[in-house]
């Protein structure tokens, strides 16, 4: 391996049952696997944890099977290194041991051993079961990945969600069943619908869990006319990244032409007005306030106009009238970032902020 490469790092730190005279416990310990980014144990990992405000650190190596072990660590806050030769090395700061509470720490450059909070929120929700196919050989360096991430899908789901790893060369009926055409593939499915995701990442893993269990499609109205952000254009301006995001969790996403339609149709799940450049006409804005009248949910994204004042007239009218004020202050930063090399670029940065910030209260 080159020294480019990364080590994949799981800790989880465990309170032991050390205890002082009076009974309480006192210490501590924490434990782990390492690994490189294709999901191969790494042997002979030097791993150092240094207590912070002693400054006392302890070191151990793992074992043949990517494993280590340390006890009888102090209460505080820890600093975890680990090295290996070959690997560049692997620091998490502030990782806390405390009296009477289990922590895990991901050492993992792309958070690996750790789901999102939208994840988790969903598997402790589910109220089907779900069930997890996926096709790799054996030999297959993404199928431990795969294996980790399933083993949190799990932790989190209970059992509401179930999973196995099948080698589509000795099971090749399964394969064909699923209509399976690539290895790597994940079948999510429940009693009555199924869901083919092509990777086995969390985002596509999630977005095929909402896919499957939500009830029907929610719809997105985006509101057009005013000189939006266009919902199909792929310009740096446009929209169309957004809504193909959207549509992967299921949602279908509509343009809006209030000043025809008179109304927010009445599927609407949520409406977007994405950057209007002109005053939106008083009946869209009547059809606005009639929407919300009836608990309706609105996402309004408006442009800085500090160099074209006066555009935003209407929409700030309208907004204020809910609690919410848009205003034309600036916030100037002098940022410099590193280009190539021994080479610096100053940028002045320019963002409008609330009232409140400009006053320094």
């Amino acid at each position: 391996m080159s020294l480019r490469n990364g080590l994949v790092v799981l800790c989880v730190l465990i309170l032991f049952s050390a205890t002082s005279l009076f009974g309480q416990a006192t210490s501590g310990g924490v434990f782990g696997t390492v690994t490189d980014p294709t999901g191969a144990v790494v042997a002979g990992a030097k791993v150092s944890i240094t207590n912070v405000s002693k400054g006392i650190t302890v070191t151990t190596t793992t074992n043949e099977s990517g494993n280590y072990a340390q006890t009888h660590l102090t209460v505080g806050t820890y600093k975890i290194t680990v090295e290996a030769s070959g690997f560049k090395t692997s620091v998490q700061e502030n990782v806390p041991i405390s009296v009477d509470a289990n922590a895990r720490v991901d050492l993992t450059e792309n958070r690996r051993h750790s789901l999102s909070a939208q994840t988790i929120q969903l598997l402790r929700g589910l109220k089907t079961e779900i069930n997890a196919v996926a096709f790799f050989r054996s030999d297959q360096p993404g199928k431990r990945v795969a294996e980790d991430l399933f083993k949190q899908y799990a932790r989190f789901g209970g059992n509401k969600f179930t999973w196995r790893v099948v080698d589509p060369d000795r099971e090749p009926a399964l394969a064909r069943r699923y209509g399976v055409e690539s290895y790597g593939t994940v079948v999510l499915e429940t009693k009555t619908r199924s869901e083919k995701v092509t990777d086995a990442e969390e985002e596509k893993i999630t977005n095929g869990l909402l896919k499957l269990t939500r009830e029907g499609k929610r719809t997105v109205y985006v509101v057009q006319g005013h000189g939006e952000r266009e919902l199909t254009s792929t310009e740096r301006a446009g929209f169309s990244e957004a809504k193909s995001a959207m549509e992967k969790v299921n949602y279908d996403v509509k343009p809006l032409m209030l000043a025809r339609e008179s109304k927010v149709p009445e599927d609407a799940a949520v409406v977007m007005i994405p950057g209007a450049r002109t005053e939106l006409f008083p009946p869209e804005l009547e059809a606005l306030d009639a929407y919300i009248a009836r608990s309706g949910k609105l996402f309004v994204m408006a442009d800085p106009t500090i160099l074209t004042p006066g555009q935003d007239a209407a929409i700030k009218k309208f907004v204020s009238k809910y609690g919410m004020e848009l205003g034309d202050n600036l916030v100037i930063e002098d940022l410099s970032l590193a280009v190539e090399p021994g080479e610096q670029l100053r940028i002045k940065g320019r963002h409008a902020v609330p009232p409140s910030r400009s006053r320094g209260g």
